[in-house]
């Protein structure tokens, strides 16, 4: 039976109401109330139903197999798409942006008001309605206007992080908690991987992939990358008021700038800025035109309490000072206070082993200085007779002669008679196995000499070093 209007004495089926249930006739409705018969079951405006069929599904409730059956779509041939695309001047859109004509436009969506810029705007400065500049062409202080804002007070950057199954984002990547993951953009495909994707086969637009789960031959096609001849880095550069870079720092051309990141206020000055009160979150001024109360809001901050020095990752996102004092003993301070690659590795050493002599020439006989050599080890020890050696080799000695190098073994084995065991170690760039070059940070490279040093003395130890001359070369290029 039908329901009745629930006005006073009105005797009329009831048709309208809110969230689908009708409440009241067309004549007695409130303002905030829609025809119930219309609505989808959740009370949204419906879009979706089988082909053929009047629209009775929002987008959250639509079957599997239900298609958008109320707006209009790309006259290409089984496109499913809304159409945005026309001629300039036309009013009507008739294609979606995939299979749109050459010359054809997006007539559905405001410009950006740059000049002729063709792109949908985003941005705003706060407090205002509607976007008016694209990324591009933003001005400093405007903010983009599709995005939400992450919740931590005074930050003003786009709101991508929560907990997982979560469905609106409310931290950035700066303030987000700990367990907390991008929720907003896509992810690789890979099973159980959370990483943004950025990787697919050549030619192809949508990334599937992230670096490590990414297949072989995939390229990065998120990212534009230097239009110069076998080139991988990302293309930045291109001339003013152009809107595409087409060449990385290294191979733009004269006259060129990075059209991608903002320039100081100053007038006349093009320096990405990073400077600005403390508080703000956007850079106005370069460290050039800064004034003197500003601060670098940009760069990530020291992890040391109360420390605005920018954060280096390459010490834990500690800057060097404090790193330093915080962790005396790690390898990464001998790297910190070394004046040159030898010194941190003679720190390293005498602090982890007992016993090493550094940069001595070597006596056969200390006491009557009868017999000596012009040679120097850089680090030795004895151990049951073996002399074990570590020299630091900067870039592999490759400019001293291989004729001394020989005549140096002969030099020391003359000095002392009994068995050697040389560690060489590279601290600079080599080569892999494949040619490519390679520079690990020193503090890595400290931890193998380390080890290696260790699994040389438990075998002098043991006895287990039988040849009278052993050479172990580390960081040495693979194909020499």
């Amino acid at each position: 039976m039908p329901k009745l209007c629930g006005y006073e004495n009105c005797r009329n089926v009831s048709s309208y109401g809110i969230n689908c249930e009708p409440i009241r006739c067309k004549k007695h409705k409130d303002d905030n109330m829609k025809l119930s018969s219309s609505l989808c079951k959740c009370g949204k405006q419906p879009s979706y139903n089988l082909k053929g069929l009047t629209a009775k599904f929002c987008s959250d409730c639509k079957p599997e197999n239900a298609i958008d059956v109320k707006n209009k779509k790309c006259n290409f041939e089984s496109c499913n798409k809304t159409p945005n695309y026309n001629y300039a001047n036309e009013l009507n859109a008739i294609y979606c942006k995939t299979h749109s004509l050459e010359n054809m436009i997006d007539i559905n969506h405001k410009r950006c008001n740059y000049n002729e810029c063709s792109k949908i705007p985003s941005f705003n400065y706060e407090g205002e309605k509607a976007p008016i500049r694209c990324f591009i062409h933003r001005e400093p202080e405007m903010i983009n206007f599709f995005f939400k804002k992450c919740c931590y007070l005074n930050c003003k950057t786009t709101a991508y992080f929560n907990y997982d199954n979560e469905k609106k984002p409310i931290y950035c990547s700066l303030h987000k908690e700990e367990n907390m993951i991008n929720i907003i953009s896509k992810i690789c495909i890979h099973p159980n991987c959370k990483v943004t994707p950025s990787y697919n086969y050549e030619n192809e637009k949508t990334p599937i992939y992230c670096n490590l789960h990414k297949i072989n031959q995939m390229v990065n096609v998120k990212s534009k990358y230097c239009l110069y001849s076998d080139c991988n880095l990302k293309a930045s550069f291109n001339y003013i008021n152009e809107k595409s870079p087409l060449y990385c720092a290294k191979h733009k051309f004269e006259n060129m700038e990075n059209i991608l990141c903002n320039k100081c206020l100053h007038e006349g000055c093009k320096t990405q800025p990073f400077f600005n009160y403390n508080g703000e979150t956007s850079g106005k001024y370069c460290i050039k035109h800064k004034t003197s109360s500003m601060i670098d809001v940009v760069a990530q901050k020291c992890k040391a309490d109360n420390c605005q020095t920018r954060a280096n990752k390459n010490y834990k996102d500690y800057c060097t000072n404090c790193y330093q004092h915080l962790f005396p003993l790690d390898p990464l301070t001998f790297q910190i206070r070394c004046k040159t690659k030898e010194i941190a590795v003679r720190d390293f050493i005498n602090t982890k082993f007992e016993g090493f002599q550094h940069d001595k020439p070597l006596w056969y006989n200390e006491s009557a200085c009868d017999c000596t050599t012009k040679r120097r080890i850089d680090h030795r020890k004895l151990i049951n007779g073996t002399l074990l050696c570590i020299e630091t080799d900067e870039n592999q000695h490759k400019s001293y002669s291989k004729a001394d190098e020989e005549a140096r073994y002969n030099d020391v084995f003359m000095a002392y008679g009994g068995k050697f065991i040389f560690i060489r170690f590279n601290p600079d760039k080599y080569k892999d196995e494949n040619g490519k070059s390679c520079n690990p940070m020193l503090f890595n490279r400290l931890i193998v000499l380390e080890e290696e040093i260790n699994k040389q003395i438990q075998r002098i130890e043991k006895d287990e070093n039988n040849d009278l001359l052993e050479v172990i070369e580390l960081y040495y290029d693979k194909n020499s």
